[in-house]
């Protein structure tokens, strides 16, 4: 039996777009309950496609509590705000990139998550593409030497 993992989409602006078909199109044990954005109708767009309960805002979401899991797609200068009440909250995050505006913020998201016993990750998807996952492979298995410097671009 599949486990249902309840999300909350924290933002829910363009790139909520890719990351709801990223679910939709391979990932069926994920349910977004909650969509969370300042501006209602975004919320409201979200929740009508996916069966989610719209929020303005996070405390509210957050005091219903039906979810276990943030994908946070905020503007980068609040990511490190929303990351740590996520922790603090309890809840696992997948955050959009870049993680923070600055080092020392990254280094506190870091450390809060290693805090929370949550899992963590930041939502950089390059490193699942088969060509990086075959120059892995290849990397590993010594059949291209050892890498001076590397360059990859994509239309």
């Amino acid at each position: 039996m599949t486990q249902q993992l309840r999300l909350a989409f924290l933002g829910c602006g363009a790139i909520s777009r890719f990351h709801l078909l990223g679910i939709r199109d391979g990932a069926p044990q994920i349910q977004v309950t909650a969509a969370i954005d300042v501006d209602g109708a975004r919320a409201e767009t979200v929740a009508a496609e996916t069966g989610a309960r719209p929020f303005t805002s996070f405390d509210e979401a957050l005091s219903w509590g039906g979810f276990d899991a943030v994908d946070l797609m905020l503007p980068h200068d609040l990511h490190e705000e929303f990351a740590l009440r996520s922790f603090e909250a309890g809840r696992h995050l997948l955050l959009e990139k870049p993680m923070a505006p600055d080092l020392a913020a990254c280094d506190r998201i870091l450390e809060a998550a290693r805090k929370s016993g949550t899992v963590f990750m930041v939502a950089e998807n390059a490193q699942y593409w088969p060509e990086v996952l075959e120059v892995r492979k290849l990397l590993e298995a010594g059949a291209i030497g050892e890498p001076e410097t590397a360059r990859g671009n994509f239309f």
